[in-house]
């Protein structure tokens, strides 16, 4: 009955653009500078929830979380132009006066990170949850970005919620 429910939500959520869009996105959540968002991708038939937020200088900070139990940090500014695609940087995350050391995977104008191979991964996001400011910057420490973390509790509980829904209905359609 869960697995029913689930399905039909997302059926009417994505229903009207179910055209030649290769993603439909809907809103579930926005407080302060974030907001969280189911994403369809269709034409890989895959599914996601993200809670990000994008600073004055269009830069975006995402938490993605994906139906199998992967979360993971994406980090984006168009002006960026990593000399190397898909190489390990190590960056550090300031929040607040805690700083956390990170080893990401970058593209041509971003890096990510895969949360499930970082420790303490869930104290990361609980100071990126109670934290005020979050600093983004290079190993040899030059700010790279800073985003406001007002608004980031509540739209990670609802990334929670919506991480949730994805993984019992990729739980159920596994059985």
């Amino acid at each position: 009955m869960i697995r029913f429910a689930v399905v039909f939500v997302l059926a009417q959520m994505f229903a009207p653009a179910l055209s030649a869009q290769e993603f439909e996105s809907t809103r579930l959540f926005s407080s302060g500078a974030w907001s969280v968002d189911i994403t369809v991708d269709l034409q890989q038939d895959s599914i996601w929830c993200a809670a990000e937020t994008t600073n004055r200088e269009g830069q975006l900070f995402s938490v993605v979380a994906y139906p199998s139990a992967h979360a993971t940090v994406f980090v984006f500014d168009n002006r960026w132009n990593f000399d190397e695609v898909d190489t390990i940087v190590e960056f550090f995350i300031q929040i607040d006066d805690t700083r956390w050391t990170m080893d990401g995977l970058s593209s041509e104008s971003g890096v990510s990170v895969d949360l499930n191979s970082q420790n303490n991964a869930g104290d990361f996001v609980s100071d990126i949850a109670e934290g005020w400011r979050m600093h983004v910057l290079r190993a040899d420490e030059h700010q790279m970005a800073s985003f406001s973390l007002h608004g980031s509790r509540a739209a990670l509980l609802e990334l929670t919620k919506c991480w949730d829904m994805i993984l019992e209905e990729d739980i159920n359609s596994q059985t």
